[in-house]
């Protein structure tokens, strides 16, 4: 069980209550726990990419997908300037760079994932963010939302580029300071190409979670990558109390 920290808006700090308990995700490596995953575009027979480019990506990926994505500095490429995963992130990631392509003239995908959440209260969600670009306002968007049992949506993280940043310096692994304008920050938060957890408070109560990823981008070199959706949730007292009486009865049995 893992202890989570939302960061949102002015940063407040909000720590999750140690009893809560991981009810589902998705590790993007055969590892989650949900009802249904809906990627469209579905690029999944070719690791992520459009057919039409190299480097137009949306889906499920890993580090061989293009050169973007792939930091080589501190292994087969010392010259590197631009990359995310690192040389040891060799598991699968969500990756999105350049969705406006012919196979895509529209430019936007979603994702959307259903978890079980009944008999859970105090639903709260987290999920590793990197990205690494000269992003737009103008095109450039990411917002995850989160709805109960078909009710209205909740942006739980919501994506800003900061263009008032120029420049704004990125670290490779070889430690080399790459200086790129424009960065994007997710709920307040600049968002670089070290993957950063963020979390965020779901209201409500029901039985089905609704988690739905929306993005549009144009332009190439402005990779945005998540990985490790965890959704928490603490145990309704009707559960934990049969719980305790069920410990209490085998102690005086």
């Amino acid at each position: 069980m893992r202890k989570l920290v939302c960061l949102a808006g002015a940063l407040a700090l909000v720590a999750v209550p140690a009893y809560a308990d991981v009810i589902g995700g998705d590790d993007f490596d055969g590892g989650g726990i949900y009802m249904s995953r809906t990627i469209l575009p579905d690029n999944s027979a070719l690791n992520g990419q459009f057919p039409s480019s190299y480097y137009d990506v949306f889906g499920i990926t890993d580090r061989t997908v293009n050169y973007d994505f792939a930091d080589d500095s501190a292994g087969s490429y010392p010259a590197d300037t631009f990359g995310v995963l690192k040389t040891g992130k060799l598991d699968h990631v969500f990756g999105v760079e350049d969705l406006t392509n012919p196979d895509n003239p529209g430019g936007t995908g979603i994702g959307v994932w259903e978890f079980n959440i009944d008999s859970f209260f105090d639903i709260f969600v987290e999920i590793d963010f990197a990205a690494m670009g000269d992003f737009e306002a103008s095109n450039d968007s990411y917002v995850f939302t989160a709805r109960i049992d078909g009710g209205a949506p909740q942006v739980i993280f919501a994506s800003t580029i900061r263009e008032d940043l120029d420049p704004y310096s990125y670290y490779l692994e070889s430690g080399t300071q790459i200086n790129i304008n424009d960065p994007v920050e997710v709920n307040g938060v600049i968002i670089n190409n070290n993957f950063q957890t963020l979390g965020a408070a779901v209201s409500g109560t029901g039985s089905v979670l609704t988690l739905t990823f929306d993005a549009s981008n144009d332009g190439g070199s402005e990779v945005f990558i998540f990985d490790n959706i965890v959704v928490n949730g603490v145990p309704e007292p009707t559960s934990l109390l049969l719980l305790g009486l069920g410990g209490l009865f085998l102690r005086r049995r």
